[in-house]
């Protein structure tokens, strides 16, 4: 009979961007202890019958890496320096954040480049992007309705903005956080007549169009441009 996993596992123990990790595994029945690390850039799991041993092990593995004895057997004086000043670069912006994590994210986010645009064009890009206050549907169509309605709008219009509540129920975040894609997907998971879609992509143009207008997206912000209609 297998024995049961703890709860209490997989344990972490992280300091200075450094990280050992304990796993507890079943080995024919009897639980085994494995430790999980990098050690000149490749992934150790050295494994312990008993608990307490895993831990002890973990904590010196943990303690040698903090001190970059592991990793200094494998540089040079001069590559030394330049790990030395990246480690401080990086636990100066990113505290707590390990080196191989930093290249994790690096490397994941250059591939996500459709181009060979740089990582800091993206980054002002998408800064840029959201730096506009935090306006979430909601809080748009409140403020759209309440203009409409000192502006003497009919009824019948003030109602049919209404109708974009739940356009507001789906979408709780910031209207500069949505994209045409997720606009587009809504509108076909309503399952609706080509005339009602129609109306509501109109509808959530107008929001937007609204939004613009007070700065909370950019000026000539087209979103549905990119949303089809029926």
């Amino acid at each position: 009979m297998k024995s049961p996993k703890s709860s209490s596992y997989p344990k972490r123990l992280k300091e200075k961007g450094c990280t050992v990790q304990i796993y507890e595994i079943n080995n024919g029945g009897h639980p085994q202890y494995q430790l999980s690390y990098y050690e000149g850039g490749k992934r150790k799991r050295p494994k312990f019958t008993k608990p307490e041993v895993a831990r002890n092990n973990a904590e010196i593995i943990l303690a040698r890496l903090v001190s970059g004895e592991l990793e200094s057997l494998h540089l040079t004086g001069p590559e030394r320096q330049v790990y030395v000043l990246a480690k401080q670069k990086l636990e100066a912006s990113c505290p707590g954040m390990s080196l191989l994590e930093a290249i994790d994210e690096f490397t994941t986010a250059k591939k996500a480049l459709s181009s060979d645009g740089s990582l800091k064009e993206a980054a002002s890009e998408w800064a840029s992007r959201h730096s506009f206050p935090s306006k979430t549907p909601s809080e748009v169509l409140a403020e759209l309705i309440e203009t409409k309605t000192k502006l003497g709008m009919s009824d019948a219009y003030l109602k049919d903005l209404g109708r974009l509540n739940k356009f507001t129920d789906t979408f709780s975040c910031s209207m500069m956080s949505i994209r045409g894609t997720e606009i587009e997907i809504f509108l076909d998971e309503l399952d609706m007549s080509p005339r009602t879609r129609n109306n509501y992509h109109r509808l959530i143009g107008t929001r937007f169009k609204f939004a613009s207008s007070r700065g909370y997206v950019p000026k000539h912000y087209d979103i549905m441009d990119s949303v089809g209609k029926a």
